[in-house]
């Protein structure tokens, strides 16, 4: 009977809820939409910095007659078109060049050449055009640099005494998985809040609002089995919008590391999820939600109608942006303490568990203290759902 009651509530909340567009809105068409808002940036700004440095980029050089190699060998690159020009800030402003080299001091005079580059740093344009510029002069110094110690038969290699070659010990697992770890765990800490939200309020505030509370207290199934019941249906749609937006990212990130790939970018990572990670994660989840689904009902009951009630949670919101905010500050080996701090704990499990170094010891704590908080935020809906004073508010 205790069983039979808690499903009928359980399936009229989530009939109501697929039947409400703010709560399929909330689930389903965001982490629908998430990859493209993720891959659309990504696929953008790389095809624009390659069309930079494949186009040549218009260059104004002032006062060529001081260094006239450098600057024939700008022109003749073919990664310039040189413009003329006099108004340097005129001619950026107006986009008629992309950035200026002004040589202020030759080669012929005492010590060295001294050339200022001029560009707008707010302008990408610009900015790429300039690092262009920047490369080439370099290249050009040292040209003329290891023509000069030929001349003096010194061997060009006295220019670089100190070889420094870089090697990471982090495996494509690890970076892959503190990349993409990181962008789960603040997307699946904001899932739990957002996607079951909509619900938690229409099943406590806006029951009030319509009046119909008071029906189903005077039925026969218990305020416990209300709440259960309710409780449930909360979990499930915060569980439904955590993993389409987790799938949704990891579809994103798998997509996005080959098209940055095309456009030359060096992308080594790698992602492996074995059973036992998927199956950790997923608990993770389930309990943190089950704690933010608890919480946001408690609440929800406070408030007399819907827009009451999304006020009243607008500051969990905030709340759970503190560990996406603080999440970079928190060191590589974060202290054993850390683990028994609500939605901070599961998002460095999260990562720890994409990056595949996930300590015994981090597991425990994150579970049992997740555990805790969920039990006692679910007692909390309890006895705020047995308080007539804020039921019939």
């Amino acid at each position: 009977m205790i069983c039979r009651a808690i499903h009928a509530i359980f399936h009229k909340e989530l009939k109501n809820a697929f039947r409400d567009r703010r709560t399929l809105y909330a689930t389903f068409i965001v982490p629908l939409l998430l990859p493209v808002l993720i891959l659309l940036p990504i696929t953008l700004m790389s095809h624009k910095a390659k069309k930079i440095q494949e186009k040549p980029s218009k260059v104004a050089i002032l006062y060529p007659e001081r260094f006239p190699q450098l600057a024939s060998d700008l022109a003749s690159s073919g990664k310039f078109l040189i413009v003329g020009t006099e108004e340097v800030e005129w001619a950026l402003r107006g986009g008629y060049i992309d950035c200026a080299l002004r040589i202020e001091k030759g080669p012929a005079e005492s010590g060295a050449a001294e050339v200022l580059l001029i560009f707008d740093g707010t302008k990408e344009e610009s900015s790429g055009a300039a690092d262009k510029v920047r490369r080439a002069v370099r290249q050009f110094s040292d040209e003329i640099a290891k023509q000069q110690l030929e001349q003096l038969n010194l061997d060009p290699q006295i220019l670089n005494p100190i070889i420094l070659t870089r090697q990471n010990t982090a495996t494509g697992r690890e970076m892959g998985g503190f990349l993409l770890g990181l962008f789960v765990a603040m997307i699946a800490v904001m899932g739990t809040i957002t996607g079951g939200m909509t619900l938690a309020i229409d099943a406590t505030a806006g029951e009030k609002e319509r009046k119909t509370l008071e029906v189903l207290i005077a039925s026969p199934a218990t305020r416990k089995e209300l709440v259960t019941g309710k409780f449930l249906a909360t979990l499930a749609m915060a569980m439904l919008s955590v993993l389409l937006m987790s799938l949704s990212l990891i579809l994103a990130f798998r997509f996005g590391t080959r098209i940055l790939a095309q456009f030359g970018e060096q992308i080594t990572t790698e992602l492996y999820l074995s059973a036992d990670t998927v199956v950790l994660l997923f608990l993770s989840l389930f309990l943190v939600a089950s704690l933010v689904a608890s919480v946001e009902m408690a609440i929800s009951l406070f408030a007399r109608s819907f827009r009451e009630a999304q006020t009243y949670l607008t500051p969990l919101t905030i709340v759970a942006v503190l560990p996406i905010v603080f999440m970079q500050a928190i060191p590589s080996n974060p202290p054993g303490w850390i683990f028994f701090v609500p939605l901070f704990n599961t998002m460095l499990l999260i990562r720890e568990l994409f990056m595949g170094i996930a300590e015994t010891a981090h597991i425990t704590s994150t579970f049992l203290s997740s555990l805790v908080y969920a039990i006692a935020g679910l007692h909390l809906a309890f006895r705020t759902f047995h308080r007539e004073s804020v039921l019939l508010r």
